[in-house]
């Protein structure tokens, strides 16, 4: 029996497959998550229809980059290249969620407060 995936757009691609989640998957969870907290807009927010989010996952393809005032945000160049590192494909190539905690606060100078304010702010 097939089980239904809820919140499709924050789903990685071997949940989408039918794996169980994971602390890799919930990496790429965290990722997307991330993306719609910094941009306004949910993961492949130019996708309109969820069938076709779990066509692009299942290719492999990840959400563009937000063209909004996200970079005002926080979603600087080194934070949306730590967000790719979040999305590999292969769940063992991405960082351990200690990795990204470190990678955020070196990248906000030791401050990962900053973050914390968007989430409650939104």
């Amino acid at each position: 029996m097939a089980t239904r995936i809820e919140n499709i757009r924050w789903c990685s691609p071997e949940v989408v497959k039918g794996w169980p989640f994971s602390a890799q998957s919930d990496v790429w969870s965290y990722g997307m998550t991330c993306l719609e907290l910094l941009s306004g807009d949910v993961p492949y927010s130019e996708i309109r229809q969820d069938l076709s989010v779990l066509q692009a996952i299942d290719k492999g393809g990840l959400p563009n980059r937000p063209r909004t005032d996200a970079t005002l945000d926080g979603l600087s160049e080194s934070v949306w290249l730590l967000l790719r590192r979040c999305w590999q494909i292969e769940p063992k190539s991405r960082p351990p969620i200690s990795v990204v905690k470190a990678a955020l606060q070196r990248i906000r100078g030791g401050d990962f407060n900053w973050f914390l304010i968007i989430c409650v702010a939104i």
